[in-house]
């Protein structure tokens, strides 16, 4: 059954629990007002947030720290729907109890 939790700011966190899948995946969601100043910048958010972050600053430590994840799947989407950019960033990787070690 699926929960939803109004946390700060307007942001919400929604969970669908699916016990009869081995994977999970967590995805965020960011809804943004979409004009042309900023369209740019948020069609090339996406590439970004795949490449690397501030703890895996190239693609070759990202791919090595998905990899030790099981082989996780990090993937980040743009869309307009509407008036609003949503710039979707998701990992997907096995549940813990299916890891070795938990």
């Amino acid at each position: 059954m699926m929960q939803r939790k109004e946390l700060r700011g307007g942001a919400a966190l929604t969970i669908l629990p699916a016990d009869q899948f081995k994977t999970s995946r967590i995805t965020i969601n960011f809804i943004l007002p979409s004009d042309r100043q900023s369209a740019t910048a948020f069609a090339l958010l996406p590439s970004l947030l795949e490449r690397c972050y501030a703890g895996c600053p190239d693609m070759t430590l990202l791919s090595r720290k998905l990899a030790s994840l099981y082989g996780a799947n990090l993937s980040a989407d743009t869309s307009v729907q509407g008036e609003n950019r949503v710039v979707s960033i998701s990992i997907c990787g096995i549940k813990e109890q299916y890891a070795l070690h938990g």
